[in-house]
């Protein structure tokens, strides 16, 4: 038994509500040391109720990383708080107990020797789970890059739709394009639009804001974006917007104040200067804080408290005129905790259900503790499949292992509406990560659609688009239909229509079957209620042979199959169906 190795603290990563007197407590252990874990729980005040009744739950192990075990428990009590402690038994039999960060031989009478329930972890902090998010279906657009829209007027400026792009390519994609293309969106199978910046700045991307009170001309005006998310709401699909609070551009009116007035600036708080005058010189480190050292965007000082006013009424703004449905949040580690707690609140206050989805490359613990985000988008997933699949480079059980990192490491309610991603605006297209092979991008869709998590479509991938590294990843969306590669498109409505279908591929846990690192084959469960699912890959290039996948159904073509699985190829099988 690896005392060392066994971690549970009094916070709300390791006991947290997830719903109505609902509680998840969590343990982490040595990987394979414990066969037996098991949570005792009381009333904290016993001695006044006169009811001192201990409760015992088994806990579930969740997950298995390359070190750790993770177990939880949920626990259903109405106390006013609780205490609890662990019971540890290891494969020889040994058993051990853990309270209050001590380890005893026996349980104790003493309770100073029990974890205290954290009051934080009541209902009031829980982190939401948003049921339409986590069912739903994310489609990511480039607006610039979608589709110009049918009363387009030719503009000489514009680059031609199907050449490669340049940092500063300007293609012409607008709101009004991609409210003609909803039909599109509707019948791929997103529920969910999420939009790249829209809001006023000089470049083609948006993220150098001028003004975030007005959509940028480029896209059209207000009652152009006003009838894209009414459009989108009636045929079910959700409008979340990205939104960039660490910087702004270097137009944005308290900048260009600062840049004038210097020190004498009402704004000069606004900002991260170093010394005066703040000087905007291109191609020279700033004497300010900015993004990536880039000049033409300025870090925001987000702790202050006129910056917060300012974004706040900017969420009331576009939340209360056009019923946007949620945001996604740039660059969300740079930004202070304070802020975000803030900005929740605001945000909440409009939707009670409207997702906050932070743009984190890691580990993203920190930020989903209830009183920040609802989930992050889930880059850690994205890093996985590129190296599992596209690349070659990791094993199946290095491929389990990190995604079981996540699941261990992860709020459960933020856990199950992770956004899946494969690439995005920011990274090459996975197809052409993977060497342009449409098996392999295939290969990686049934991975998004059939794991824990809400799958997130980066605009163009269901019909086979290519680009290499930003801007090449951001080329015009393909809409000629010589040009559509039509089976990955079928592929793609195949695996939304079984996802929107099946509410195991949704809701389902996470069982590891089978792995084989030798001929890169993975096999997993998707349990939820009476449902079974079964999905198999093999990721390699040479055919397998698995004999319990006889006479078996695949899911996404209807096909029987013979037990052979082609290379770079996968499968969906039910085993138990509802009654």
């Amino acid at each position: 038994m690896i005392k060392e190795a066994i971690l549970h603290n009094m916070t709300r990563e390791f006991v947290y509500s997830i719903g109505a007197n609902s509680y998840m407590i969590k343990i982490r252990t040595k990987a394979n040391d414990m066969v037996i874990v098991n949570l005792y729980y009381y009333n904290k005040y016993h001695n006044v109720i006169k009811d001192h009744k201990v409760h015992t739950v088994r806990m579930t192990k969740v997950a298995t990383d390359e070190l750790f075990d993770y177990y939880e428990a949920i626990v259903n009590v109405n106390h006013i708080t609780t205490k609890y402690y662990f019971e540890l038994i290891d494969g020889s039999g040994d058993y051990i107990y853990y309270a209050n960060y001590r380890f005893l031989n026996e349980p104790s009478k003493d309770d100073s020797y029990s974890f205290d329930f954290p009051i934080q972890a009541k209902m009031e902090d829980a982190p939401s789970y948003i049921d339409w998010m986590a069912d739903g279906i994310v489609y990511q657009i480039f607006p610039d890059r979608y589709y110009r829209g049918d009363n387009y007027i030719p503009n000489k400026s514009h680059t031609k739709w199907s050449a490669s792009p340049k940092w500063n390519s300007i293609y012409g994609g607008t709101i009004k394009g991609i409210t003609q293309k909803l039909d599109h969106i509707k019948d791929l199978g997103a529920t969910i639009i999420y939009l790249t910046p829209i809001f006023e700045s000089p470049s083609n991307h948006k993220y150098n804001t001028t003004d975030y009170m007005k959509l940028d001309p480029d896209f059209g005006t207000k009652e152009d974006f006003k009838e894209f998310v009414d459009t989108a709401h009636s045929k079910g699909i959700k409008v979340i917007l990205d939104g960039v609070f660490n910087h702004s551009g270097e137009d944005f009116f308290p900048f260009k104040d600062l840049l004038k007035n210097g020190q004498k600036s009402d704004y000069k708080d606004w900002f991260f200067p170093f010394s005066f005058p703040v000087k905007r010189i291109h191609g020279i480190k700033p004497n300010y804080q900015s993004f990536s050292y880039f000049g033409g965007m300025p870090k925001l000082n987000t702790m202050n408290q006129d910056v917060q006013k300012y974004f706040t009424d900017m969420i009331d703004y576009w939340m209360t005129n056009f019923n946007v449905d949620g945001w996604g949040l740039d660059v969300a580690d740079e930004v202070s905790h304070e802020f975000w707690t803030v900005f929740r609140k605001a945000v909440k206050k409009n939707k009670k259900d409207a997702p906050l989805i932070g743009e984190i490359w890691y580990d993203s613990r920190d930020w989903l503790q209830g009183n920040e985000f609802d989930c992050v988008m889930n880059y850690q997933f994205y890093r996985c499949v590129e190296q599992f699949i596209a690349r070659g480079t990791m094993t199946v059980s290095e491929f389990v292992s990190n995604l079981e990192f996540v699941r261990g490491n992860t709020n459960y309610n933020a856990y199950r509406m992770l956004w899946n991603l494969i690439d995005s605006h920011d990274c090459p297209r996975f197809i052409t990560c993977a060497g342009d092979d449409v098996r392999k991008l295939k290969l990686a869709a049934l991975l998004q659609f059939t794991f824990t998590g809400t799958p997130m479509i980066y605009y163009g991938d269901e019909v086979g688009m290519k680009g290499k590294g930003d801007p090449d990843c951001r080329r015009g969306m393909i809409w000629d239909s010589d040009k559509v590669d039509t089976d990955v498109l079928n592929y793609y409505k195949s695996l939304t229509k079984l996802r929107h279908s099946h509410p195991c591929l949704r809701r389902g846990e996470f069982h590891l079957v089978y792995k084989d690192d030798d001929k890169q084959v993975l096999v997993y469960k998707k349990v939820y209620e009476d449902e079974t699912l079964l999905v198999a890959i093999n990721n390699s290039d040479t055919e397998v042979t698995l004999t319990s996948l006889t006479n078996k159904i695949n899911m996404i073509d209807n096909q029987v199959m013979d037990g052979v699985l082609p290379p770079f190829t996968g499968v969906i099988m039910q085993l138990h169906n509802k009654l």
